[in-house]
């Protein structure tokens, strides 16, 4: 797939890049610093185009220019981090969505763009993807309603769009100002205490690797479109978060809690939804995908009165003629219902156990069945106990 990327040396760019390549696809990056990027390690496997969006031109076909992609994932966004600036609204988002509409009309037809959970505003809790949004601050109010326009642009030109909502994210590369960053440079300066907030606000975080991961496993599909929230799901203290990553790198400093005041800038509490980004994580992996349609399938069959009583009704009859009685493994009778077998050897694979005792061990079939799963699994013993 021809995939261009916009915004290719940023923060998230770069590992978008990297994966795509990693995946074998055709690499269009895209940036405005054509310095920076020639100092990407992966500069030699794409095909780089500089460009800037302050050189605009609506008279230009840029899907043209772009060399015709079959995807845009388009992560290009100026004004970072001044989240109250009203050049998002005023300039940004007039800007891109020109942009956007211009590669749109003249035949893009697959598009994928980061927002953020800025959109969801002030509102505390489990955030997901059909909550309204009430963005509080001028870069989510722009994200919003950019959002808004092109999902408005679909009844137009009939095309793919996947929102991704981006969480906290850390990694090699991240602003010097955020959070770890600033950690890290305390610890080289040998510093006693680390200053910052009260850390008992709770946020959603990931590392940039796994969200550049997820941002193509997003793109690269169509099943699943709209916003889709790019988080772990996982609530966690930024104070547990600091401390988890102290013990990750082995290292120590005194956290002074309260230094800072919180941000007026989002809520307390909040963490995103993974539902949904879990279904496009599983239909990119074809075990997970079978699994997952199998524990759907299990989960009906409670609920299936015609099923449960035929279900009872064989099990009370084949008990009745001794049906378990006429199965053998590797010429050894068990006494084993077939599908009950099945089972065992699932729990097995999963479980990999040092030891099965086996009580009651009647012919032998089971111990024999057991000890050929360890045999090809290349672990455990199986005990048999009779008297």
């Amino acid at each position: 797939m021809k995939v261009l990327v916009t915004g290719a040396t940023g923060f998230i760019g770069n590992n978008v890049v990297k994966e795509l390549i990693a995946q074998k696809h055709e690499v269009i990056a895209s940036s405005v610093n054509k310095d920076k990027a020639a100092a990407m390690e992966w500069v030699d496997a794409v095909t780089y185009i500089p460009f800037n969006l302050e050189s605009f031109d609506n008279t230009v076909d840029y899907y043209s220019f772009f060399k015709k992609p079959d995807l845009l994932i388009h992560l290009a966004w100026e004004g970072l981090p001044n989240y109250k600036s009203s050049f998002h609204e005023e300039i940004n988002l007039p800007r891109h969505y020109a942009f956007l509409r211009n590669l749109i009309s003249h035949g893009l037809s697959d598009l994928t763009i980061t927002g953020t959970c800025f959109e969801y505003g002030m509102q505390e809790g489990c955030l997901t993807e059909t909550m309204e949004t009430k963005p509080a601050n001028p870069y989510g109010r722009a994200k919003d309603t950019l959002r808004r326009k092109l999902e408005d642009l679909i009844s137009e030109f009939n095309f793919s769009l996947k929102w991704v909502r981006l969480f906290y994210m850390y990694g090699k590369g991240q602003n010097p100002n955020s959070l770890l960053s600033q950690l890290d440079n305390a610890l080289i300066n040998g510093d006693e205490r680390f200053n910052m907030s009260g850390g008992q606000q709770i946020r959603d975080y990931l590392p940039v690797e796994v969200v550049a991961a997820n941002i193509v496993k997003i793109s690269t599909q169509t099943k699943i479109q709209g916003v889709i929230n790019n988080c772990s799901g996982n609530p966690v203290t930024v104070q547990s978060f600091v401390e988890n990553y102290l013990k990750r790198i082995n290292k120590n400093i005194i956290l002074n809690l309260g230094y800072y005041p919180y941000s007026d800038l989002e809520p307390m509490n909040f963490w995103g939804d993974s539902t949904k980004l879990k279904q496009v994580l599983i239909m990119s992996n074809p075990i997970q995908e079978f699994n997952k349609e199998r524990e759907d399938r299990i989960e009906s069959f409670g609920e299936d009165a015609a099923l449960l009583r035929a279900a009872t009704d064989f099990n009370i009859e084949s008990n009745k003629k001794q049906y378990s009685y006429n199965f053998s493994w590797m010429g050894r009778p068990i006494i084993q219902y077939p599908q009950d077998m099945i089972a065992m050897q699932e729990l097995i694979w999963e479980i990999k156990p040092d030891l099965i005792i086996e009580t009651g061990i009647a012919h032998g079939g089971s111990l024999i069945y057991y000890a050929s799963l360890l045999e090809l699994i290349g672990n455990g013993e199986v005990l048999g106990i009779d008297i």
